[in-house]
């Protein structure tokens, strides 16, 4: 199966466009887009719960096998993620920035499992 989600700069009290929950066993988060270096640092989590309870410190979380934070380029390799017995490979398509009023950067990605 094949997913493409677009994830945008996270806004101080705005929208959640920066979270996608792509399957049960997989939710991942944007904290850094860098339109300029093509590069997208972001973290996974097992589920919106275990996000949700670490949100206020997702910079300070610990690396561990359950919660990820990786780094990826437009041009770089895919990241592989395993939750289980299930692989989901996750690359970045393309980066740039929102045509809205308020202009932000966003992050295509193609997930797949």
């Amino acid at each position: 199966m094949e997913n493409r989600v677009r994830l945008c700069s996270p806004l101080k009290g705005g929208n959640a466009d920066h979270v996608q929950v792509i399957d049960e066993k997989l939710t991942i988060v944007a904290l850094i887009i860098d339109v300029k270096r093509r590069q997208l640092m972001m973290q996974s989590f097992l589920n919106m719960s275990e996000y949700l309870a670490t949100k206020n410190n997702l910079l300070t979380i610990t690396v561990g096998d359950k919660s990820r934070l990786f780094h990826l380029a437009q041009d770089g390799k895919p990241y592989k993620i395993q939750r289980d017995e299930k692989i989901y490979t996750v690359s970045v398509e393309s980066i740039g920035m929102t045509t809205e009023a308020q202009s932000r950067p966003y992050c295509d990605l193609v997930i797949s499992w």
